[in-house]
């Protein structure tokens, strides 16, 4: 029998090799809970369709949902939500990985108690720790201190498993086009509530796969600085001006997204100029603490020159990884 309390959502779009190697992956640990896998394609006009079906014949709980155009990402996430009829749903990116035991943990969370929304830390191979450190609340019953504290962190779709009550009241449509409808119609829900319950889970759950390629990153600026400022500031009014900037600051400062570091790895990828500095100017004032007279300067430093350090960098990072790795 299918798992009916729990179902892995992945949204895609023309990505057949990085979602066949997301299956290979996820297929044997699903199957030893019998939980359904739904994959909602966006239209691909690649072998999409034929990975699915090489996956169905393997695992009988895998189902394919196909658009009829593309609707955009978030249209997305709302489709491969809605297509789950188990009590939660984990909207997981195609690219991201889980560990082995990230399953039987989650089960257990929310078999030994329910709640509206279970925030799962990720991003690290470490599955003792994930990109979120410190000590938080187990439980949030307060939608505003959540916010304040780890809003900035369920921006990551891999971290957000939703129960399907809260899926029903998610207003996706006032988010489309903003790459954040996850984010914006989940806390615009919780804020209505009559009362909520979150769970807050540390250990590491995911991580992004070797070969996952962050094709944000031109379009850091406009996503992380721009959008991201709109929608935390058009959140419901019962969340307090402060608790939104200290949302919109904490994403660049525990990303490092925006940080001198930060700045001058997207000028080594030739993602940021003087010109969309000066265009966002004001968005990246909510967003980092980097004085703006040092991000135009980074901004102006030569591309090739930062390309050259950053490829000798990971170069170096790599052979202590494999040094470590080795006992070397």
């Amino acid at each position: 029998m299918m798992n009916d309390l729990f179902s892995i959502c992945i949204p895609t779009y023309n990505r057949a090799v990085i979602l066949r190697n997301g299956l290979d992956h996820l297929i044997p640990l699903a199957s030893r809970w019998d939980i359904p896998i739904l994959i909602s394609d966006n239209a691909s006009t690649d072998d999409t369709e034929n990975v699915v079906a090489q996956a169905k014949a393997r695992y009988p709980f895998v189902l394919w949902h196909r658009n009829a155009e593309n609707i955009g990402m978030d249209g997305n996430f709302e489709v491969v939500l809605r297509l789950a009829h188990t009590q939660y749903a984990w909207l997981l990116g195609d690219d991201d990985r889980i560990h082995q035991s990230a399953l039987e943990n989650i089960l257990r969370r929310l078999t030994a108690t329910s709640c509206d929304l279970l925030l799962l830390n990720g991003g690290s191979s470490n599955a003792k720790r994930g990109r979120v450190t410190g000590n938080y609340a187990q439980i949030y019953h307060d939608p505003q201190a959540f916010l304040s504290d780890l809003g900035w962190h369920a921006t990551w779709i891999s971290s957000l498993v939703i129960s399907t009550r809260l899926i029903a009241s998610l207003n996706f449509k006032k988010y489309l086009g903003s790459y954040f409808s996850h984010f914006g119609s989940l806390f615009e829900a919780l804020a209505k509530m009559p009362e909520v319950k979150i769970q807050w889970y540390e250990k590491s759950c995911y991580y992004p796969s070797p070969s996952a390629k962050f094709s944000w990153a031109p379009l850091a600026l406009e996503i992380f600085a721009d959008k991201w400022t709109k929608v935390v500031l058009s959140l419901p009014d019962s969340y307090s001006p402060i608790t939104k900037q200290v949302c919109m600051l904490s994403h660049s400062r525990n990303t490092n997204l925006f940080s001198a570091t930060g700045l001058l790895n997207l000028r080594a990828q030739g993602a940021i100029n003087r010109a969309n500095i000066k265009e966002y100017r004001d968005s990246l004032a909510f967003v980092t603490d980097t004085d703006q007279r040092l991000a135009m300067l980074i901004a102006s430093l030569p591309v090739w020159v930062l390309k050259s350090l950053r490829y000798f960098y990971i170069a170096l990072r790599n052979l202590k990884d494999r040094a470590s790795l080795t006992g070397v």
